[in-house]
């Protein structure tokens, strides 16, 4: 944020005008009101949607002197911010004043590259809700943090998920409830295109904080998603089709497997027929994600108007968090119920290995997921948030000792790597404590182990392609104190990503072609509308267990395409699909009289 209030200053930021000045490619307009062109001074101090958010923000107390009625002429940014806050009373006013124009500034630009990079809709009520949130920041987090022990919430203070359609409001652009996000864009659009009632489509919302276990413990989660199946079976008449995206694919992994628990074996499968129809996997991160090791030791702000440290501090209290680390595909864990139940004792649930995870590089993922930069000094006296003895450590590594320590998947998702951080970073503590209480000792499943194919008649796993992502980081101390003690000095990047979920690598998406049987159907077509021309088939494709499944298919230039691996034949009366996408999202299937529950 105090870069861009400098570039604003300097007039530099990359607006239409200055685009066109360099001849590159620009929309011309002002994205927020589409009526001149853009330029920085006409984007936050001329645009009539920026006026009305100025408008309303000087009706806050202390805000009167940003009153758009009495603003003056004004040739650049400069000149119109020191008449603001020369406008503001002396003390305390004035600070607050130079605070709220930078953070209005800033949310105005956010809305801007939110229209030009992700087609959202301009909207003031958006940027002034985000203002009202962030101008209270501390109280927001108090809001947001969990005790990283017990998950508790703060005692002046707590935060639970909406229900029902409003639930989806972060979710949907506008078709029924707000336009805040385009998470869900392309899949509302389908179902107001095919005339899908809202009343057909269930949200499901849950505290994204929290554990498995505890989603149970606290919200009796799985019990009530239960109970809405059942519900949308009697009400509608049939099955429901779920939807799940991103970290939903694994809430509802858990549920399958907490389900076993909660039904007699015999008549499992038979409730899941009758209840699930179909399940889309929507940018499911199957074997985890690298992102989350980042928001883990630096901090990842996902947009928000927080430092990187603040982040980490607050990921950090989530035990959900830990939900999405990266593991092994050649590592499994016996069930804790089970061992419990046969052995008559609970114990940590320990992973179990076969040899081509001690045989191949980096636990079949693409690179060595995390390299640290310690101290060759161990103990407290490594740990670099305390100060006095910064630049001690500083010095050490400056003159060539630093070590140079090395993690894989497993590594990270079996606890080594915050085991061995504990040296450095006494915060490891609390990580270590949310993997064995809520993970490794879980008593229906250790999330952090490879899936199997669901027992659902249908699965379509779906994601995107084509695009570099992280796959794998270099950290070192900073030299500041926690939470801003780690600082990542490089980043490796896989070259096949999904945009339906930024964070999450191909490698860990296209698991679920592990489900497909040893003879494929592969069809590939182009996204957008098609005579049939460009349609390529291959039909009975030898897959290879544990081996992807590369098409030998031609591509036209600057042609999206979708391709399309089927197989209804491995498991009789059971259909498994996979749905590549080149760089987008899009696909069709007859809605019917099925409900829709979104995860």
């Amino acid at each position: 944020m105090k870069l861009f209030s400098w570039l604003l200053h300097l007039n530099r930021l990359w607006c239409n005008d200055r685009l066109q000045r360099h001849s590159w490619e620009n929309g011309y307009f002002c994205q927020l009101c589409l009526r001149n062109l853009e330029s920085s001074y006409h984007l936050f101090w001329e645009c009539p949607l920026s006026l009305q958010v100025w408008t309303q923000a000087s009706t806050w107390k202390g805000c009167g002197a940003l009153n758009t009625r009495n603003w003056e002429a004004a040739g650049c940014t400069t000149t119109r911010v020191q008449d603001l806050i020369r406008r503001a009373a002396p003390g305390q006013e004035r600070k607050a004043i130079k605070s709220i124009i930078i953070l209005i500034t800033w949310e105005i630009q956010q809305e801007r590259n939110g229209c030009t990079f992700r087609g959202k809709m301009a909207c003031a009520a958006d940027i002034l809700g985000r203002i009202r949130l962030f101008s209270a920041v501390n109280c927001w987090l108090k809001c947001m943090l969990l005790d990283p022990y017990n998950q508790t919430d703060h005692p002046e203070c707590k935060s639970r998920p909406d229900s029902g359609l409003s639930a989806i409001t972060e979710l949907d652009p506008g078709y029924i409830t707000g336009p805040l996000s385009s998470i869900w864009k392309e899949w509302v659009k389908w179902c107001v295109d095919f005339g899908i009632e809202a009343n057909a489509i269930i949200a499901v919302p849950y505290d994204w904080r929290l554990p498995p276990s505890m989603l149970e413990e606290r919200d009796l989660y799985f019990h009530k998603l239960k109970l809405t199946f059942e519900i949308a079976l009697k009400l509608r008449g049939g099955p429901s089709l779920v939807f799940a995206h991103s970290m939903g694919n694994n809430v509802f992994r858990y549920f399958l497997e907490w389900l076993k628990l909660e039904i007699a074996p015999k008549h499992y499968i038979q409730w899941l027929d009758k209840h699930i129809h179909a399940y889309f996997a929507v940018g499911a991160p199957l074997l985890g994600s690298t992102e989350s090791v980042r928001a883990t030791l630096s901090g990842t702000t996902s947009g928000l108007p927080i430092t990187e440290g603040t982040a980490r501090l607050m990921f950090n209290s989530f035990a959900a968090s830990l939900w999405l680390l990266p593991f092994s595909k050649y590592c499994k864990a016996d069930n804790v119920y089970w061992k419990h139940f046969f052995e008559g004792k609970a114990h940590i649930n320990r992973q179990q290995c076969d040899e081509m995870e001690y045989s191949s590089d980096n636990s079949g993922w693409p690179t060595t997921l995390v390299s640290i930069e310690v101290p060759t000094v161990r103990g407290t006296d490594a740990y670099p948030s305390i100060m006095d003895i910064t630049e001690d450590i500083t010095s050490n590594m400056e003159c060539g000792k630093p070590t140079l320590l090395s993690f894989s998947a497993r590594e990270v998702s079996d606890g080594t790597l915050f085991k061995t951080m504990l040296d450095y970073d006494p915060q490891s503590k609390a990580l270590i404590h949310q993997l064995e209480k809520y993970y490794q000792g879980d008593p229906v499943l250790n999330p952090l182990t490879p899936w199997e194919r669901p027992p659902i008649k249908n699965v379509f796993c779906i994601y995107g392609i084509d695009t570099k992502t992280e796959v794998g980081y270099y950290f070192a101390p900073s030299g500041k104190p926690y939470p801003d003690n780690w600082i990542i000095t490089d980043v490796i990047y896989e070259f096949e990503r999904s945009l339906l979920s930024r964070q999450v690598s191909y490698n860990s998406l296209s698991w679920c072609k592990q489900w497909l049987g040893p003879k494929v159907n592969i069809t590939r077509t182009p996204q957008a509308e098609h005579d049939g021309s460009d349609l390529q088939t291959r039909m009975n494709a030898e897959h290879h267990h544990g081996e992807d499944l590369f098409p030998n298919m031609t591509r036209a230039p600057h042609v999206k395409y979708i391709t399309y691996y089927e197989d209804a034949e491995s498991i009789p009366g059971w259909r498994t699909a996979v749905w590549e996408l080149d760089k987008g999202f899009g696909y069709s299937t007859s809605p019917g009289t099925y409900y829709h529950v979104l995860l």
